[in-house]
């Protein structure tokens, strides 16, 4: 299904976008205000094809490098 999306064309994503991006909006609002890595993957996991998910990658990985975890960022 991630290779799918990726080659998905604009319009599919964006109804993905629209699909599952409030529930991925969600999840990572409640991994930035309890600071946790471990739902920060599975929001990443889940959802990284929405703007959401992308923004866990991210986190996820400022979070890993503020640690000085540089191979898990």
């Amino acid at each position: 299904a991630e290779a799918l999306l990726m080659r998905a064309a604009p319009a599919t994503r964006q109804i993905y976008e629209q699909q599952y991006g409030p529930e991925a909006r969600t999840l990572f609002a409640q991994v930035v205000a309890k600071r946790d890595a471990k739902a920060a993957q599975e929001v990443m996991r889940r959802f990284l094809h929405t703007s959401a998910g992308a923004d866990a990658a991210y986190w996820l990985g400022a979070y890993h490098l503020d640690r000085a975890d540089y191979s898990s960022a």
